[in-house]
């Protein structure tokens, strides 16, 4: 073989080498590019892992710390209506106050019994009034005026015995107070009863219309007439009728 064919040989040969050699290179580096290029998205990827980790972290953290703050706050509410309560409550002081309060108002309720027993007393005590005392007789002229038709007598009995004797003797009907009206004054006391007498109807008429009920007046019955003689003098036409006892 000739030198020139060698030389030729060897050239090409070395074309080979460093043709392979540089495809080998040029594999190497992207591969290389590949597995920076894997190695930087593994990255990104934990990077971003981390980051959403923490975010989640966070917002657990915060709920817990909301859930820690309302939880605290529906404590410090429960305390506040407790403490409402228990003051709403009574106490036992409160209690024994409003016993001793109680006791107190027993005690003075005993008081206008024993003053009652006292006053009833006091009215045993008083004489019966007669016409010399002077806020006795105001009453009674007081009453009278009220009560025109009332003849005053001092008893149940004597009311009575004066209602029958004005039925009996002058033809009158009558009525009386059964339970009395009492007057107490400041040194005296007693029972105050009436009588009240009245025409019975169809008596006597005037111009032909006949009388009614008509109720005397006591100063009529201090001065008493029988019945006939009474409607007579108020203008009555009786008749020859006559009351006789």
């Amino acid at each position: 073989m000739s030198l020139k064919k060698r030389i030729i040989i060897l050239c090409i040969a070395l074309l080979l080498i460093i043709g392979v050699t540089g495809l080998i290179t040029i594999l190497f580096i992207k591969q290389h590019n590949n597995n920076s290029s894997i190695n930087v998205d593994k990255i990104k990827d934990t990077y971003n892992n981390e980051e959403t980790s923490n975010n989640n972290q966070i917002d657990i953290s915060t709920s817990e710390d909301e859930e820690i703050k309302n939880n605290n706050n529906l404590d410090t509410n429960q305390e506040i209506q407790q403490e409402e309560t228990n003051s709403k409550q009574p106490t036992i002081e409160d209690q024994e106050v409003n016993t001793s309060n109680n006791n107190d108002k027993q005690e003075q309720n005993k008081i206008p019994i024993e003053n009652n027993s006292e006053e009833n007393q006091n009215k045993t005590e008083k004489v019966v009034c007669s016409n010399n005392d002077s806020e006795f007789n105001s009453f009674i002229a007081q009453y009278k005026q009220k009560n025109p038709t009332f003849y005053i007598v001092d008893s149940l009995e004597e009311a009575k015995k004066f209602g029958n004797d004005a039925m009996n003797k002058y033809g009158y009907a009558y009525e009386y107070n059964s339970i009395p009206e009492i007057f107490e004054g400041t040194n005296c006391i007693k029972e105050i009863w009436y009588v009240r007498l009245s025409v019975p109807k169809q008596e006597c008429s005037i111009n032909g219309v006949y009388n009614d009920t008509m109720y005397l007046s006591a100063n009529d019955i201090y001065n008493i007439t029988n019945v006939f003689d009474y409607l007579r003098s108020k203008g009555y036409d009786c008749g020859t009728k006559q009351w006789y006892y």
